[in-house]
C-alpha cells in the first residue's frame, strides 16, 4: 500500500485483513470502518502521527473502548431496575455509551444517566417524542 504523503488516509480494500495491524499500534483504544477507511480511536494525542503513518485515520476521543465497556456494564445493571431503558450499547463513532429508552417521559434513573459523562440517551424509534 502506498500513501502519497504523510497524513493522507489510504483507502482500504479489505479492512478486516488489517485489524491485527491496527490493534498492535500504540495508543489504540478501538477502531471502526467508515466507508473504505479504518478510523482508529485513541485517547492519546501523541499517537495520532503514528496512526497516520500507517495510512489510517486517527480520531482523538475522550473515552477509550475499555472505559466505555465499564460504563456500559454499569448502565446495563440499571436495566433490571428501570424498565424504561430499552437498549444499552457502545457507539464507537461518537465514543459514547448509547442508551435508548422506550418513553420520552424520562425516569429519575434516565435523567441521572443523561448527566453522566460518556453516556448519550436517545428515545427509541416509535416512542412518543418529548413535548
Amino acid at each position: 500500500m502506498t500513501v502519497s504523503s504523510p497524513g493522507d488516509v489510504a483507502p482500504v480494500d479489505d479492512p478486516p485483513a488489517r485489524y491485527a495491524e491496527v490493534k498492535d499500534l500504540p495508543g489504540v483504544d478501538g477502531f471502526y470502518v467508515e466507508g473504505n477507511e479504518i478510523v482508529v480511536l485513541t485517547t492519546v494525542k501523541s499517537s495520532e502521527p503514528k496512526i497516520r503513518a500507517h495510512g489510517l485515520r486517527p480520531k482523538l476521543v475522550r473515552y477509550g473502548m475499555t472505559d466505555l465497556g465499564v460504563i456500559r456494564d454499569d448502565v446495563s445493571k440499571l436495566m433490571a431496575r428501570d424498565r424504561s431503558i430499552f437498549t444499552v450499547g457502545i457507539d464507537p463513532k461518537q465514543s459514547v455509551v448509547l442508551v435508548t429508552v422506550r418513553d420520552a417521559q424520562f425516569s429519575d434513573t434516565v435523567r441521572d444517566l443523561q448527566k453522566r459523562p460518556g453516556v448519550k440517551v436517545e428515545v427509541a424509534d416509535g416512542a412518543p417524542s418529548p413535548a
